[in-house]
């Protein structure tokens, strides 16, 4: 989602990338992902995340669900959810576990 180079992203967890120049802009960024997905370099917030097979001995983190049109940490409950990530545009969230080896 673009926004003026001095505006802030929604709430939420969105990541920032900015553009400095003649035609400055920021981009707000949420994580793509579904359902099962794992993920590495989710600690290392310079190199972004990495989409990885959960079977990667560098997974960080697995995706348990991602839900559309809610951006509530109460979409995790009842889950094994150690991380929940929370956009409100579009309305996301995201329920992983950093417990790999119990998935």
């Amino acid at each position: 989602m673009p926004v003026s180079a001095c505006a802030n992203c929604p709430d939420g967890d969105y990541g920032e990338y900015s553009v400095s120049g003649e035609k400055s802009y920021k981009l707000c960024l949420m994580l793509n992902a579904h359902d099962g997905d794992c993920f590495a370099s989710v600690k290392n917030t310079s190199d972004g995340y990495k989409r990885v097979a959960c079977t990667d001995p560098t997974t960080e983190v697995k995706v348990l669900k991602v839900v559309g049109g809610i951006a509530s940490d109460s979409a995790c409950d009842g889950g094994d959810a150690d991380l929940v990530l929370t956009y409100t545009q579009p309305a996301t969230t995201i329920c992983a576990t950093s417990e790999i080896n119990n998935i």
